[in-house]
Formats: structure tokens, sequence, C-alpha cells
């Protein structure tokens, strides 16, 4: 029968794995044998999640008395927050043991999300470089996390997302972005996050567009001059110590750099008021001051 197709994914534990795979590739093969259809796998890809343990580290039992009940953290934490740690956790295939400490830290990373989207951006003295490192990595996220989806590695596309974070939230400290590179980098950053956390994009998108929901909104495609590396972060050194970093243009002239270094120096005050007595330019990698 044509009309009859493989699974493209299966996915499940492994305790089941042995019994499930056994019936399902038993009584396709014999179909298949039967010439009743054209396949004999019943599966294209076979993925087996990895087991939950307890906080002692031993398989979740009622007789241990190690079974935690997750209604008790959604309604402590949220949903959103419960479903992210568990795929932060670790590889898929690999699960792990319960740790509330971690659970605690992805529900401050969720409410860090939610701080960065919806209190007040003022725009001051836009810096064109900053912007376009802020274009560039949300569009690597995209890419990261797309490609992150399909390999079934949510902690690592989680991790992107918190770099991500990270450096919006330092961006808007400095007030350095316009206002329209701002909110749609933080309308692509919301639509990637809505498969690991949908009540929480729900909102933000709501508060961002108050269009049609975000699960509604087509997977963003990145654009591939934006995930060149056409910015470097330049690490600036004092003595050798790090003292603090910029961005700049890739291929930026040792000149170049140097001022730029100096002017962080002149707003952050990073060699103390020490007299620079040398500087060290290395090409899109550091500025070392040398001071005494």
């Amino acid at each position: 029968v044509k009309t009859w197709m493989p699974v493209d994914r299966y996915m499940g534990g492994v305790e089941h794995a042995i019994l499930h795979l056994l019936y399902a590739r038993f009584i396709t093969k014999f179909l298949h044998q039967q010439k009743m259809i054209d396949f004999d796998e019943p599966f294209k890809k076979l993925i087996n999640q990895g087991m939950i343990l307890g906080p002692d580290g031993n398989k979740m039992s009622k007789s241990k008395g190690n079974v935690l009940d997750p209604n008790e953290f959604i309604e402590k934490y949220g949903a959103d927050s419960l479903r992210m740690y568990l795929m932060f956790m670790g590889p898929y295939e690999d699960g792990g043991p319960w740790d509330p400490q971690r659970l605690e830290g992805m529900h401050r990373f969720i409410n860090k999300i939610y701080d960065l989207v919806t209190e007040d951006y003022e725009v001051g003295q836009v810096n064109t470089v900053n912007e376009s490192e802020l274009e560039s990595r949300v569009h690597k996220l995209i890419k990261k996390v797309g490609q992150d989806l399909q390999q079934v590695k949510f902690n690592t596309a989680i991790a992107s997302m918190m770099e991500f974070v990270n450096y919006a939230g330092g961006l808007k400290k400095s007030n350095t972005s316009g206002e329209q590179v701002w909110n749609e980098s933080l309308r692509l950053f919301v639509v990637v996050l809505a498969p690991f956390a949908p009540y929480l994009a729900e909102e933000l998108w709501q508060k961002l567009s108050g269009e049609q929901s975000v699960h509604l909104q087509a997977w963003p495609k990145y654009q591939e001059s934006l995930v060149k590396d056409d910015v470097v972060t330049i690490v600036v050194q004092v003595n050798g110590k790090l003292r603090g970093e910029f961005v700049a243009n890739t291929g930026a002239g040792l000149q170049e750099l140097e001022d730029m270094a100096r002017e962080l120096d002149k707003s952050k005050n990073l060699t103390k008021n020490g007299e620079i007595v040398k500087v060290i330019v290395v090409p899109n990698r550091l500025v070392n001051f040398v001071v005494k």
C-alpha cells in the first residue's frame, strides 16, 4: 500500500524501547515480507530520552520514596521554568538527577527574559557597531537554535539563548542600539523562545506586537550576511590583565582599535589614571595598555 509511510521520528523512554521496537519492527517486517507495504523499518530515526533520576541519584520509585510531584514545582516556579530546566539538564539522551537549585536558576533566567523585554528601553547615543553586533547575534541565534531543534540538542539551544540575553541585557544598559533594531531583535528572539517557554513567549509577544499568537508565526529565517563574523569582540588588558572589552569591525586597523580602547579607558578608567607607556594591539583580538 503506497500510502503507508514509516514514522519520521520515534522518541520514547529507553525502558520501553526494547518491546516497542520488537513489536513495531516485527510487524513492519512481516507486512513488508507479505508485500503489503514498501518499507521494512517502522521509523526513519530513533531517539531514546534519558531518565530523570531522584535527588538521591536513584531511579524514581514509590517504594524508595524519592518520587517528585511536578505540579508542586509548576505552582511555585511556573510550567515554563520546569520545562526549560528539564531540557537544560544535559543531553536529551542522558537525563540526570533532579537538582532543585538548578530549577531555581532557570526560574531566575525566565524572569531575566521577562525584564529584558518588558522594561522600557530608552535610546541613548546610537553605536552602529553595537547595532550590527546585536543583529548578527540574533540571526546567529536563529540559525543555532533551528539546527539544535532538528538534532534534539535542547540544552545547547538554551545555552545559546542565555548568551544572547546576557549580551542584550548589557547593550540595554548602554542604550546604544536604535529603537527599531532593538525591537525587531526582541521580536525575533521571542519567536525562537516560543517552543521552549510557550506561555512566557505568548505573553511577551502580545506586549511587543499585539498580533496573533506567537505560535502561529513562521520560524524566522536568518540572513547569511548577518551570521558571518563581520564584527569581533576586542579584549582590553592593562599590564596583561583583563579590564574590559568592546566590539569592532573585523579587520579594523591598529590605530582604530587603539583609539576605541582609549575611549573605553576614558569612560571606564581602566588604567586607574596611570601613565600609559606602551600600547600593544593584536588585530581582531586585543589591546593591551602597559602602565606604570
